[in-house]
């Protein structure tokens, strides 16, 4: 999976941000010392990861528009 940034709005903290991490919306957590990895995104960034990588995007408040392209990338077999 991945995501290509092509406007970001100015961020406060880690708005508008993307986390990893090894807890499922609906999932139980078992032990909450699990790893999260938070990533500040700017505008032309590119973003490749597992699509079973658990993520999400922290809310945003602005008046501004956010524009990304999320895409997921299937092997070929020839």
């Amino acid at each position: 999976s991945g995501v290509i940034y092509l406007k970001v709005p100015e961020k406060e903290g880690n708005d508008g941000s993307i986390e990893f991490s090894l807890h499922g919306k609906e999932l139980p957590i078992l032990d909450p010392g699990y790893p999260k990895k938070m990533y500040r995104v700017s505008e032309g960034d590119i973003i490749m990861f597992p699509s079973s990588l658990f993520h999400r995007t922290t809310p945003f408040y602005s008046d501004s528009k956010r524009l990304c392209i999320a895409f997921d990338m299937v092997p070929v077999e020839t």
